[in-house]
């Protein structure tokens, strides 16, 4: 994942620039560690891996790539930087499968240049991550292991109690995402809540009590397919 080396034996000048190279290396870590919020955030175990797009200088903040639980990894861009493939334990047996996706490379250096121009973008990207999460746990709702980056999962369980619920947000002027079965396991649906630097607490909170509400809703008024689900899923 670094640069090859063809040679064995170096000059003074190579140890130089070496430890010059090592030194920027380690200082730009030191400010990352030192930033305000470094860390913050529920430990979690396992094998919790994303992929991010990063300065080669080290120097800005990352930009998160992939946003699903578990393992994504080891990525590789085609010969002509079109598309990247990669590996992910997203599956529904959570075996290990190569993922396959476009890559705009035009739209990755534009949101390298927005973090240079307005670094306090992510940083209130971030903190709206964090609210979001703080709301969802007093309300009750279950966030699996999310830290509060840009995307936030709510965990449903029956993926078609996850549909009905996405539609009656939509319906309520909230757009967010069912993933459902085989992205996911049978009783893991959940619903992916997007949240940008933009939004507001106020914003965030009136979503949180509106997921709160039609999760009740939609709760009381099963269909008869919903039932069936149930009834396979409880297997």
């Amino acid at each position: 994942m670094g640069t090859d080396i063809d040679h064995e034996e170096f000059s003074e000048r190579d140890y130089s620039r070496f430890a010059e190279r090592l030194g920027e290396c380690l200082s730009a870590l030191g400010q990352l560690l030192e930033r305000p919020g470094f860390g913050a955030g529920p430990a979690t175990v396992g094998a919790e891996l994303e992929l991010f797009l990063v300065d080669a200088a080290g120097l800005r903040e990352p930009v998160r790539v992939t946003f699903t639980d578990g393992f994504d990894g080891l990525p590789v861009f085609s010969p002509d930087g079109q598309r990247l493939c990669w590996t992910s334990g997203r599956t529904a047996d959570g075996k290990s499968q190569l993922f396959l996706a476009d890559w705009n490379d035009e739209a990755a250096l534009a949101a390298l240049r927005i973090l240079r121009s307005d670094p306090e973008r992510v940083a209130k990207l971030q903190a709206n991550g964090r609210f979001f999460v703080e709301e969802a746990k007093k309300a009750g709702l279950d966030t699996m292991t999310s830290a509060g980056f840009s995307v936030v999962p709510i965990m449903i369980g029956d993926p078609v109690r996850a549909v009905r619920l996405t539609d009656r947000l939509l319906d309520r002027g909230i757009n967010a995402l069912p993933i459902i079965h085989p992205a996911v396991p049978m009783k893991a649906a959940r619903i992916r809540f997007f949240i940008t630097s933009r939004h507001t607490q106020d914003q965030i909170r009136d979503t949180i009590k509106i997921v709160t509400e039609e999760m009740a809703n939609v709760a009381r008024r099963q269909s008869l397919m919903e039932r069936a689900t149930l009834a396979v899923v409880a297997r």
